[in-house]
Order: structure tokens, then C-alpha cells, then sequence
């Protein structure tokens, strides 16, 4: 191997120096050293050709090296001549001209007063005047009846009162005794117009659109619990909100993390009561025997579908029978016509024959072009085909406001790459055969039944058919197969199992951290896993950094620690945006709940932040955030690291339990809002020096 090694090598010696650099033969040199280390004893014997043709070879690379590093330093030993410009083009270039700023000159050089710098003065009682002045009177809020912000113009505000609401009032409202089923509209209205308004505001903003996640899925819970408490037995069926849904949300505040234990205290209820039932799906098999539609036929609530169904069958076999009797009528007609034709002769002598006009061609003509029109069954003859159409006819209006609100969240919630349905399809409510018992609960159904065949009235048995005719000919069964489909996206609706918030309640990174993205969206990446993507770290970033900023979310459970390792040693550049967005994101991030303890605190902590419990971690915080905070001193370009640094404050002050954790907590905060003062005023002061300067230049 050394031998093969060092033909190599002095390939690469004669090889182009421009491919073969230095660095290359350097470590190719290495390499051929290591081989011969572990031969030491037979270096120097000379009957051994395999060992010293590959020392010979690494002589004679050094020679090389040698020659090449003298040629370098002679290239870089010369001193650079600089030659003067000649003196026309130095003069000329000793004048500026300002072609189209003379007016302007002008009126500065006859100027008589100048601009004044403002005042640092503020008046807490004017501004608060001004704003109340300029806003329009807020709605007073209670919890006897949900917000209106019809015609609103602050819609920030708007979207701020509605949280406020969500947050306060919203537990009393559900509990009150006078809630019904009648709520379910109200509730998804509101649960439309502000997962609207806040999608478009928030838009960029993870911190925003991850509360009104959480805002849109607590009205969900105070949807579901009324729609279940109407209907029981939608409890046997899934929630179809995943349990993990919300877990990448960031969440900086305490409340906010004990509102979304008990939304996922709820879901799991939910899940595991269908879990019991079989874990069916509202947006699955809703032809079989366990669909929700066929399934509601045997509860109290179904007899006006019930009379409904009984109506449509009635009707059906009423049409059946008149068109058995025009049937038999048409036969009738028919033969009594081929009858007397029969007993005719033909009188035809000139021209086409089928323009003959004689009675008896006449009465072949009347009989042959007598038609039936076909008879479709209103309904399938199945009764699991049969229900669901009439459940859809006049879905019960509680259930189609849950099922269309729990599917508009989810299908915004699911990946952008799922095709749309571009095939002719045909509504329940334009199908022939029951478009007449159509009946909307409410204005604005999103999923309702489509048929992905046409009716017989549409098809070319629509023509109508020849006599004679037999029933077969004539009767036929339902042609429509419905599944559910979703109006506005053109989409057929099934158990949506992907959806995921995820990209939404994540920062973006920008610069050299771009390439960094997919370490800074997830927690199950392995630390060696970022040591194997050094390939693709940028050049404007050191290594040592990339690989503390992938790894510092490299395990749920370490964040914290990660965290305060990297704060200590100083790896991560605070001052760069996207670094400050991973510490936000390792803070705020909610995560899986914790799996280990049982506990109500333990739960609201998640699995992320379990090492805010303990004392002797937090205090170390606090420890290593002063010192960072001390480090900064006069240094305001630092601003990012300290809105870290008060960040991570905040969180331990939000969660620590000790009392003395948080007065700690405190005391840091105090003393970073004066660094930050202090970096006001300076900066105040160069832009006051700043003007005074171009005052006296002026």
C-alpha cells in the first residue's frame, strides 16, 4: 500500500501545480508519513524496495514544496511601484460639479433659519389624549355574549380585544347555562372572521400567528363541547385535530402554556374515547354502516330525517308506479298503431320512400316515434348508500358548522402540494333526482356531498327510449356516487393526517444562516449529523459556530443547557437577527409534553423546559446573564444580544417557582433596561453632536 501510495504521489509532484496545490500535497504527504510510522523499523533497510520507494517519494515532495514556497515569497518580496498620475488628470480630478443642485445651494447659502433639534421631553397625559382622540370608543366586553367588530377599522385592536375575550371571558361562556346548540353559528363565525383578519396581519410574524392558533382551537374546543353536548354520539368519533397540533407554537408567557395543557387535556379525552369506539372518522366511509350520517338515523334526533327518508320513498315508488302505467300505456298505444298499419297497403310509386305520406306510413311513422323518458330511483336501494344522501338533504345545522370549521382548520393546516379536483363533479344539491328536497341549515357549506357520476336524466338514457319497451329499459337504479367534497377548493375531503402548523410558527432564517433552516425547525437531528454536514457550511461562517448553532436544538430535553453553553463560551454571534431568532425559538417553543412526570406543573412545562423547575439551574441563569449583561457595557451595536438576553429573563421569570429566582429575574431586568437607557441617551448625544456639526459646516 505505502508503495502504491507514493506512485501516487509522484503523479501528482509532475501533475499541473494549479490542480495539485500545496495544501493537497501536504495532506497526501501526511497520509503516506502515517503508512510508514507503523513500518519505523524497516525505514532504513534498504532491501526492502516497497519502503524506500515511498521515502524517496516524500524527499522528493519536499524538495518540491521548497521550490514552490521560494517562488512564493520572491512573487510576494516585490514592492509594488506606484506611479504618480500625470497633472491634468490629478487637477481634474480636484473638482466637483453639481450640475442640478445649484438651486438647492442656492436656498442653503441665503438659508436665515435653520432646523431645530427636538426635545427629549415627553408628556405621558398628551400622548394618551392624542391616541384616545384618534382610535374609535373600544366595545365593552362581557361574558355574556361573544365580540362584534362589524365595520371595525382598527382591526389590530380588533384582533387584540378578541384575544383579550378568548383569554377572560371565554371559560365563563362556555359554562353558562344559557349555551345551546344555536351557539354553534355565532361561534363559527367569529372563529372565521378572526382566523381571517389574524392570518393576514400576522402574516411573517410566528410569535402572532402561533397565539392565534391557540385562540382559533380554544373556540374550537367551545364549539366541539357544544356540538357533542347536542349530538353524543359525535363523541364516538375522532376530533380530527391531532394531538400534537399545536406543539410548535411559541409561546412566551406562562398562561399561554397552561391554556394549551388544557386544549390537549380535552383533545385527548376526545381521542381516547373514539379510540374506544374504533377511531372512526367523520371524513371516512361515509357509505358504510359506521358513518356518522347512517349511524345519527338511530338516535332521538333523526326523526325529521327519518319522516324525510320515508317522504323520498314514498315519492320514489309513487314515479315508479306512474311510470310502469305510462309504460304499459305507451305499449299499448304502440301496438294498436302497428295494428291498423298492418291493415294497409303501402301506396308509395315516385321518389323517397321515406317521405311517402300514404296512411299507412303515417301510422309507421306516429308508432315508431313514440319515446318513454327513463324512471331513476330517488335514492340507492342500500340502505348505507341511502342515508347519507338524505342526512346531506337536511344535515342538522350544528353538525356541518363543527364539520366545516374543523375542516377548514386542518385543510389550512396541510401541505400546499395537494392537488385539486378537476373532474366534472355533480353537487348533491343540482342532482335530479333530489335536488327538490335540498335543504341548507345554514348560508356557507363547505363540505356537502358530490356525485362523481351523472344522473340518468343527464346521460344519453336521458334521450328518452324506443317502443316497445320493456321495465328494464325504462327503470333504473340510482346512478350518483357521493362522497364528501369540499366546495371551495375543489377537493374531495378525506382524514387529513398531515396537517401541520409547523412552517408558520417557525423563524426564517436569512444571510449564511439560511443553510442552517432545518436545525433550527426541529429537535431530533443527532449532534453528529451536523458534524457530517460541514460540507455545506457557508465560507462566510466558521465551523466552530456552525456547529454550535445546529446542534444548540440537537435534543428537546437540552435546549436550556445548550443554550447557556453557548452564551457562556461565547460560539454564536447574539448580534446577528437569525441568531437571536434560534434563542426565541428554543425558549418559546411549547415542544411535546412531558412524558415522564404527571403532574399538572410538570405538564404545563412541557418537555422542553423541565430545568426551569430546578433552582440551582435557574440560578445559573441569572448568573451567566449578568455577566453577559456586564460584558456589554457602552457596546449599543450589541442591541440584539441584549433583547436575548431580557427574553431569556422573562421566560425564567414567567416560569421559575422560587421566589427568589424571580426577584433575581428582576434585579436583571432593571439593570438591562438601564444598559438600554443608557444607550439611548448615547446615542442621543452623537445625533445631537451630529447636527450641531452640520449646523456650523452649513
Amino acid at each position: 500500500m505505502p508503495h502504491f501510495m507514493a506512485s501516487i504521489l509522484r503523479h501528482a509532484i509532475q501533475g499541473d501545480p494549479n490542480h495539485f496545490t500545496l495544501d493537497i500535497l501536504h495532506h497526501m504527504n501526511a497520509k503516506i508519513a502515517r503508512r510508514l510510522t507503523k513500518l519505523l523499523a524497516l525505514v532504513d533497510n534498504k532491501e526492502y524496495l516497497t519502503i524506500t520507494t515511498p521515502v524517496l517519494a516524500i524527499k522528493e515532495l519536499n524538495t518540491t514544496l521548497e521550490r514552490r514556497w521560494r517562488s512564493l515569497q520572491e512573487i510576494l518580496a516585490i514592492k509594488p511601484q506606484w506611479k504618480a498620475p500625470a497633472p491634468p488628470l490629478f487637477r481634474g480630478c480636484t473638482t466637483i460639479h453639481f450640475f442640478n443642485s445649484n438651486e438647492y445651494l442656492k436656498q442653503v447659502l441665503t438659508r436665515q433659519s435653520y432646523l431645530k433639534t427636538t426635545g427629549v421631553s415627553y408628556s405621558n397625559d398628551e400622548t394618551v389624549e392624542r391616541l384616545r382622540s384618534s382610535y374609535q370608543p373600544r366595545l365593552m366586553q362581557s361574558a355574556s355574549q361573544l365580540p362584534k367588530f362589524s365595520g371595525a377599522k382598527e382591526l389590530q385592536i380588533c384582533l387584540f380585544d378578541t384575544e383579550n375575550w378568548i383569554d377572560v371571558h371565554l371559560p365563563s361562556w362556555k359554562t353558562s347555562s344559557a349555551r345551546s346548540i344555536k351557539d354553534a353559528l355565532p361561534i363559527f363565525r367569529l372563529i372565521e372572521w378572526y382566523r381571517a383578519t389574524a392570518s393576514k396581519l400576522y402574516e411573517g410574524n410566528p410569535e402572532r400567528l402561533s397565539l392565534m392558533h391557540l385562540c382559533v382551537i380554544e373556540l374550537w374546543v367551545a364549539l366541539d363541547e357544544l356540538v357533542t353536548s347536542w349530538c353524543p354520539l359525535l363523541t364516538e368519533y375522532s376530533p380530527e385535530i391531532p394531538e400534537k397540533f399545536l406543539e410548535p407554537l411559541l409561546l412566551p408567557q406562562l398562561s399561554q402554556m397552561k391554556r394549551l395543557r388544557d386544549i390537549q387535556k380535552y383533545l385527548h379525552g376526545r381521542h381516547e374515547k373514539a379510540r374506544l369506539h374504533g377511531n372512526l372518522s367523520i371524513f371516512a366511509n361515509e357509505n358504510s354502516h359506521t358513518s356518522f350520517a347512517s349511524r345519527f338515523f338511530d338516535t332521538s334526533l333523526s326523526t325529521q330525517l327519518v319522516a324525510l327518508e320515508n317522504r323520498i320513498h314514498k315519492s320514489a315508488a309513487k314515479q315508479k308506479q306512474k311510470k310502469l302505467e305510462e309504460l304499459a300505456e305507451i305499449n299499448l298505444k304502440y301496438d294498436h298503431l302497428m295494428k291498423q298499419a298492418n291493415l294497409l297497403q303501402c301506396t308509395w310509386t315516385t321518389g323517397k320512400k321515406k317521405n311517402c305520406k300514404c296512411p299507412k306510413c303515417k301510422l309507421l311513422k306516429s308508432a315508431r316515434g313514440i319515446r318513454i323518458f327513463p324512471f331513476e330511483d330517488l335514492l340507492p336501494s342500500s340502505p348505507n348508500l341511502a342515508r347519507p344522501i338524505v342526512f346531506e338533504l337536511e344535515c342538522p345545522a350544528g353538525f356541518a358548522i363543527w364539520r366545516d370549521a374543523t375542516f377548514d382548520i386542518l385543510s389550512l393546516a396541510q401541505p400546499d402540494d395537494v392537488p385539486s379536483f378537476n373532474a366534472e363533479l355533480y353537487p348533491l344539491n343540482e342532482y335530479d333526482t333530489v335536488k327538490d328536497y335540498f335543504k341548507p341549515e345554514y348560508q356557507g357549506n363547505g363540505v356537502a356531498l358530490a356525485s362523481s357520476t351523472k344522473s340518468i336524466h343527464r346521460s344519453h338514457y336521458g334521450k328518452g327510449h324506443s317502443v316497445p319497451a320493456t321495465e328494464s329499459d325504462v327503470i333504473f337504479q340510482h346512478a350518483g356516487r357521493f362522497q364528501l367534497f369540499h366546495a371551495a377548493s375543489r377537493k374531495w375531503v378525506a382524514p387529513i393526517n398531515d396537517a401541520t402548523i409547523q412552517p408558520g410558527c417557525t423563524f426564517k432564517l436569512e444571510g449564511v444562516y439560511e443553510t442552517l433552516q432545518a436545525y433550527l425547525n426541529e429537535t431530533t437531528h443527532s449532534p453528529n449529523s451536523i458534524l457530517a454536514a460541514l460540507i455545506h457550511c457557508p465560507l462566510d461562517l466558521s465551523h466552530r459556530e456552525f456547529v454550535a448553532f445546529g446542534q444548540s436544538r440537537s435534543g428537546n430535553r437540552l435546549q436550556w443547557r445548550n443554550l447557556m453553553r453557548s452564551i457562556r463560551s461565547q460560539s454564536l454571534s447574539f448580534s446577528d437577527p437569525s441568531v437571536c431568532a434560534l434563542v426565541l425559538q428554543m425558549i418559546w417553543q411549547a415542544g411535546p409534553e412531558e412524558t415522564i412526570g404527571t403532574s399538572e406543573q410538570e405538564s404545563v412545562y412541557r418537555e422542553a423546559h423541565q430545568d426551569l423547575l430546578e433552582v440551582n439551574f435557574t440560578s445559573q441563569v441569572i448568573e451567566e446573564l449578568n455577566f453577559a449583561v456586564a460584558s456589554l457595557q457602552e457596546n449599543w451595536k450589541q442591541l440584539l444580544q441584549l433583547a436575548a438576553i431580557i427574553a431569556i429573563a422573562m421566560r425564567v421569570h414567567c416560569f421559575a417557582p422560587s421566589p427568589f429566582i424571580k426577584e433575581s429575574a428582576l434585579e436583571l431586568l432593571l439593570n438591562a433596561r438601564n444598559l438600554a437607557t443608557r444607550w439611548i441617551e448615547s446615542i442621543m448625544k452623537l445625533d445631537q453632536d451630529f447636527c450641531i456639526t452640520i449646523h456650523i459646516r452649513l
